[in-house]
């Protein structure tokens, strides 16, 4: 009788955090539908070239339309998603996490991914793919050549490294113009792809700094790691992972809601989402952002709470901003 009546409150328990849940996001979304979501002031910010689709990934990287294209992720068992890259820190910390002792994110690679033995193959569990890929995104054009040399050298040790340079996420595909904070002692890592008008420390746009592509992240989600082929003979310690940051600088107000309403967020296992309300100069901004953060604090919950009945899905949000070791650049592997 006690178990019926346990397992009755925790249903009980769910249902009112997923109505609860529902309320905020029919909240986060009326704003889309308000009259103002058209004027040209609206918080929801649009590229100012015409929008257009990116190859960058070969239009269509699902080979959903042309069967002959392969995913740029097939053979990878486990997904590391570094939305946000600048000079990619956290991707080094992921394969070379004997360069960044005490970095609060190890212990997240190790849960989620394992070992770094396990991590790196070294042990051949995995004969015709890898344990852990990683992607990485980031806009400002200062970072690109260091960004290709991380990603040329670890494609040499054999690890699957993807970097997207000149890149940003967003809810739309199409090519925009790149924000600087000129913080240049700090890598400016306030940069990003927001202008003065939506974001506090955005400058004027510079001819200095190349044109960023703009790719959906929801799309590339589903379509990309959602659909990637796992290795045939995968026998790690994990069950396969998703795990990704994000510290886009503003930007996560437009990305994460098109990441829920689009369905894309079942495919993440664990978020690491830094908020930057502070930046936003609109108030419905501020809002939204608030309202995204209490709903996947709730969709966590949710799938916590869940665990009991079998769960389909195993989604975390997680409130970590590891900055450590952020201006370092190691000497490259040799291998």
């Amino acid at each position: 009788m006690t178990s019926t009546k346990e397992t009755a409150a925790k249903k009980a328990f769910a249902m009112t955090l997923i109505a609860f849940i529902l309320f905020i996001l029919i909240g986060i979304h009326s704003f889309q539908l308000s009259p103002r979501a058209t004027e040209p002031n609206s918080w929801i910010h649009k590229p100012e070239t015409p929008t257009v689709y990116i190859t960058q990934y070969q239009n269509n990287p699902s080979g959903r339309k042309n069967t002959t294209e392969k995913n740029i992720l097939d053979g990878c068992y486990h997904v590391y998603l570094d939305v946000g890259s600048n000079i990619g820190v956290q991707i080094r910390k992921l394969y070379e996490p004997k360069l960044y002792v005490g970095a609060s994110i190890l212990p997240i690679f190790d849960d989620y991914f394992g070992d770094v033995e396990e991590r790196l193959n070294l042990n051949k569990t995995i004969s015709d793919g890898w344990t852990v890929c990683a992607v990485g995104f980031e806009p400002n054009s200062h970072h690109s050549e260091y960004l290709k040399q991380i990603e040329s050298s670890y494609q040499k040790c054999g690890w699957k490294v993807k970097m997207m340079t000149e890149t940003a996420v967003s809810d739309r595909n199409g090519i925009t113009k790149f924000y600087s904070d000129m913080a240049f002692q700090n890598l400016e890592w306030g940069g990003g792809v927001l202008p003065p008008g939506v974001i506090n420390i955005a400058q004027p746009a510079s001819s200095e700094y190349k044109n960023v592509s703009l790719i959906r992240l929801s799309e590339f989600i589903r379509d990309v790691v959602g659909t990637r082929r796992l290795p045939s003979n995968a026998g790690g310690s994990k069950p396969p992972r998703v795990v990704m940051k994000m510290d886009i600088e503003g930007s996560e107000v437009d990305v994460m809601n098109d990441l829920i309403f689009s369905g894309a967020l079942q495919h993440i296992n664990l978020a690491a989402v830094e908020w930057h309300g502070r930046l936003q100069q609109l108030s419905e901004r501020k809002s939204v952002s608030n309202r995204l953060q209490q709903a996947l604090q709730l969709l966590s919950s949710v799938s916590e709470v869940m665990r009991y009945s079998g769960r389909h899905f195993a989604f975390k949000v997680l409130d970590l901003d590891d900055e450590s070791f952020w201006g370092s650049r190691f000497e490259m592997p040799k291998c």
